[in-house]
Order: C-alpha cells, then sequence, then structure tokens
C-alpha cells in the first residue's frame, strides 16, 4: 500500500480510553511518503475524569512500515481548562507506536516523526507532569531503522523539559550513517501538457535515476540495494540521470504529452541512487495522476 501526498489529522476527543492514531496499520507492508498524520490529542478537559493520553501519530502491527518526506505526529495528552483542573498527569503520543513491527524512517524534505506534549495534573493534590512522547514506542520484537537526515524528537513534559529516549519500549534500533533516495512528485494531479515536478533527495553528490511505469507492480526486491522496486517492469521507461547538489538535493521537471490515450492513467516514479560511498537504494515511489 502508497500512500502519497496526504494530510490526515484526528480532529476532536474521544471517549475511549485508547485515543486515535491517523493511520492503523495491521499486517500490512505501507509507504508512507510526502504526507502528513497527527494523532489524536484529549485537548483541553471539559468533563471531570475523561483525562486520556495522547495517540501516535502512527499505530502499526504486525507490519512493515516505511516513510519518507513525511511527518507522524503524536496528540498532546488532555490540558486543564477554566472548568475542570486534570487529577492525572496524561503523556503525549508517540510519533510512531510499533508492536511486532519493521520501522524504516528516511529523511528529504519536511520529514519529521515527533512524540506529542505531556500535561500536568494534580495527583492527590500535588502537580505532577505527564511525560512527553518517545519519537517510536516500539516493543522487543520490532526493529527501527533510521537514515542520518531524518528528523526524530520526543515530545517535552508540561514544563518544556524532555526525559524520554528518541527510541523507547525496548526495539533494536538501527541508525544508518548515510541517507537514502527519496522522492515526491509536488503535483498529483495533472491535465495533459503542464509539467510535473520532481524532488529528489539522497547523498551529497550522489547520482540520481529517476524512472516512471504505467502503474504499480508487484514489489521486489534486489539486497543489497536498500528499499524496493515497486514499477510496473513491463512498462518502466527511464526519465533522467541527475547529480544531486551538496545539500543532497536535486529536481526534475517533465512535460506531459498531449496525448488522449493518457488521460485517467495514474504514473508511478521512482528512484534509483548510488552514493559516493557506494551505497544504493531504491526511494519510495510517487504518483502522478493524468486527467
Amino acid at each position: 500500500m502508497l500512500l502519497d501526498g496526504c494530510e490526515l489529522r484526528v480532529l476532536g476527543s474521544s471517549q475511549t480510553s485508547e485515543m486515535t492514531p491517523a493511520l492503523l496499520v495491521e499486517n500490512s507492508e505501507v509507504h508512507v511518503n510526502g504526507s502528513m498524520l497527527l494523532g489524536g490529542s484529549r485537548g483541553m478537559l471539559l468533563n471531570q475524569g475523561t483525562e486520556r493520553d495522547g495517540a501516535p501519530g502512527i499505530r502499526a502491527t504486525d507490519s512493515v512500515l516505511r516513510l519518507s518526506r513525511s511527518e507522524s505526529l503524536g496528540g498532546a495528552g488532555t490540558f486543564s481548562s477554566v472548568f475542570f483542573t486534570t487529577d492525572i498527569p496524561t503523556e503525549g503520543g508517540a510519533g510512531i507506536e510499533a508492536t511486532g513491527s519493521f520501522v524504516f524512517l528516511r529523511g528529504g524534505t519536511g520529514n519529521l516523526v515527533s512524540g506529542g506534549l505531556g500535561q500536568s495534573g494534580f495527583a492527590g493534590g500535588v502537580l505532577t507532569h505527564g511525560l512527553g512522547g518517545a519519537a517510536v514506542e516500539a516493543d522487543v520484537s520490532s526493529l527501527v531503522t533510521s537514515t542520518s537526515d531524518a528528523q526524530l524528537v520526543s515530545g517535552a513534559d508540561s514544563t518544556g523539559v524532555v526525559s524520554v529516549p528518541l527510541v523507547a519500549g525496548g526495539a533494536a534500533y538501527l541508525g544508518l550513517p548515510v541517507p537514502l533516495a527519496t522522492l515526491e512528485s509536488t503535483d498529483k494531479l495533472l491535465a495533459l501538457g503542464m509539467v510535473a515536478r520532481l524532488e529528489l533527495g539522497g547523498e551529497p553528490g550522489g547520482l540520481f535515476l529517476t524512472y516512471f511505469s504505467a502503474g504499480q507492480g508487484p514489489a521486489a526486491s534486489a539486497p543489497p540495494i536498500h528499499g524496493l522496486i515497486l514499477l510496473d517492469t513491463q512498462t518502466a521507461v527511464a526519465l533522467a540521470t541527475t547529480t544531486l547538489d551538496g545539500a543532497g538535493a536535486g529536481a526534475l521537471s517533465i512535460s506531459i504529452p498531449s496525448l488522449p490515450t493518457l488521460v485517467g492513467l495514474s504514473v508511478l516514479a521512482q528512484g534509483f541512487s548510488l552514493g559516493t560511498n557506494g551505497e544504493a537504494s531504491f526511494s519510495s515511489p510517487t504518483f502522478v495522476g493524468i486527467l
């Protein structure tokens, strides 16, 4: 499954004991690219005794989750209102909460995985501060990997102090020393004759090869290259080879031919990057719909 160029925010409050994540992933493999996800927050306390912790931006169970150029933000805990004072401290939600899952975080423009803010409460008449959420909360059966340009931030408590680790919960955590390929289309729907603009990312000075195909093919791996090939190999065509700049960024503009047969087509673009140190990777894919 590919979530590309989406914005998912949980609005309002929940009366359940467990707040709602923006994205729930179960027994699946999901790519999240160029998207923004915000977990639910209880917000201001309006009914005594209904304090809740914030929800994660994404909750993944027994799944593979790949993020690039995306924000996944945990919701904040409940805070006091002019009507009621919170009786218990509440914690911020994790940016990502994972159980039995593989979480792979890439960087790229606009990426951020952040825990939500904790809120204080008067437990037994004593002011107590709830913890902020970890960037990633993952259990011991999970594996978390991030590239060097992935932005992970833990949430603060109500005093502004950050006291939780970036990756909590006992999961194995591996940080890669280099950025890997990312790709995003700035326009998701284009008419014939318009220009598709692609933003490229990867290791500074690396080579970036961009391809497109008419739709998506079965996922395939090619170890030791990072990532998956999701192009339809029967229709895949090379677009261009670009050398990334000193910041690891590049851009590509492609004119959509004025061919009526293209109308209604969803074109998938994907990149392959070779870094100056020899590290190779496939980007997450991005879609362009032709009107």
